[in-house]
């Protein structure tokens, strides 16, 4: 705009020299900066309206900052912080884990993907395009297979009954007991989901669980409502009316959502709303809260865009009673003697084991020894690290892990190589400088 009003006074500055009343033009520009620094406040007003419900004051950053540094410091006390997995309720950022000090799921790279991305999305957690976060509106089943037991609330720290250790012992073989159907090793062959695949988290996390109990167990682990009446009559919403079958947290999930095709959804229950759901940056569980067995509630969903809603409704109670039975029969695998410092994890392992599944994301960098024997790390079809120790030594298994990066020895090498030949020529230009000083 400025350069259109200057090419108007250029063109026509004769005549602003000759008459009063063309003068006004060479305000032009002038006003058009004017006009256009307004529009710009008018715009920042608007958005600072719009975004001060997400912002907060330098001394409540602060604040809290202090409060996840203390509740850090305190789980790092704990005699068995190494084993498990923290996450804070309220993080200032995805780094916090970083930022504080302690062992948690959640972390950003703009760089490379995550290698945990797309195991913790099929988990049920939000995904935002680069990375995934932690969610405490998720399943406490997918907590306890991630190994969270810690959650920072501020300064105080909430306690797991549930989680996992980051390894364990089994006397199954998790190869096997995960190939269980075509689709599975479709989306874990490899490293990156399929665009049109969306894992289901309930199976998910139920697998997950499973591997370390014996197959004969049949659990109850996620309990589907009873659906009395339903209403699909309205493409761009979605009714239904259901009974809880399960005492605890319900939760809901749009099973087979169509991941090409966004969706903008607003959910009701029982007349109230819950919350937005949607696969753009949002595909995730839902947290509806703790029922008792026999409720009847109603849920509607409505999408505000007035779309055609794909997916089908999928409401399923979880039962803690049995995920505190589920883990006792795997307590007696723990790990123990977990000892963690820098890129070193060693512990001890159940003698009865034939195979050792982690928490910790595969990486062909990871070497590992049992028994001081290396063993090559094998990657489970969920991305986690495994290692069959069935053909150890009768015994206590002692297990030591170095994740050690490709060409990591040969970048050492190169470097101090490169001092040194720094230092041999600096120590050479000076004999070279004294010996020419002393010649004339």
């Amino acid at each position: 705009m400025e350069l259109t009003a200057f090419i108007v006074m250029y063109r026509y500055r004769d005549t602003v020299k000759k008459g009063r009343r063309y003068r006004w033009m060479m305000l032009l520009p002038l006003m058009l900066c004017l006009l256009q620094l307004g529009d710009l406040c008018f715009n920042g007003a608007v958005i600072y309206r719009y975004s001060t419900y997400q912002m907060e004051t330098a001394s409540d950053y602060r604040r809290k900052s202090l409060e996840t540094g203390e509740a850090a410091q305190k789980i790092r006390s704990f005699a068995d912080a190494d084993m498990y997995r923290s996450e804070s309720l309220s993080p200032r950022s995805e780094n916090d884990s970083f930022r504080c000090g302690y062992h948690g799921i959640t972390d950003y790279n703009s760089v490379t993907p995550v290698a945990t991305r797309e195991y913790l999305t099929a988990l049920g957690y939000p995904d935002n395009g680069m990375f995934t976060r932690y969610d405490q509106e998720n399943t406490e089943t997918a907590d306890a297979v991630l190994g969270i037991k810690y959650l920072i609330d501020g300064s105080r720290v909430h306690v797991s009954s549930y989680a996992l250790p980051i390894a364990m012992g089994t006397v199954n073989d998790p190869w096997t007991m995960w190939r269980v159907s075509d689709m599975w090793e479709q989306i874990f062959a490899s490293d990156n989901l399929p665009d049109d695949v969306r894992v289901n988290p309930y199976e998910m996390t139920r697998r997950r669980l499973r591997t370390m109990i014996d197959k004969s167990y049949s659990d109850d682990l996620f309990t589907r409502v009873e659906i009395l009446n339903q209403n699909y009559n309205d493409g761009f919403r979605k009714r239904c009316r259901f009974k809880v079958e399960q005492s605890g947290n319900l939760y809901f999930w749009l099973d087979e959502l169509s991941a090409k095709e966004e969706q903008d959804l607003s959910l009701y229950l029982n007349g109230k709303l819950v919350g937005t759901y949607g696969n753009e940056s949002n595909t995730r569980l839902m947290n509806l809260g703790k029922y008792q067995k026999g409720d009847i509630l109603s849920l509607k969903l409505i999408s505000n865009e007035h779309k055609n809603i794909k997916g089908i409704i999928d409401l399923r109670s979880e039962s803690t009673e049995e995920l505190q039975k589920m883990h006792d029969m795997i307590t007696p695998f723990f790990c123990s003697n977990v000892i963690m410092k820098g890129d070193r994890l060693s512990f001890d392992l159940c003698h009865e084991s034939r195979a050792m599944v982690t928490s910790v994301p595969y990486d062909p960098a990871w070497k590992i020894c049992v028994n001081g024997i290396p063993e090559i790390p094998q990657k489970l079809p969920h991305g986690m690290i495994g290692i069959n120790v069935g053909n150890s030594e009768p015994g206590p298994l002692h297990v030591e892990m170095q994740y050690q990066p490709a060409g990591l020895f040969a970048g050492i090498i190169v470097s101090v190589l490169t001092g040194c030949m720094v230092v041999i020529l600096g120590l050479l230009q000076g004999y070279l400088t004294r010996r020419k000083q002393r010649a004339e």
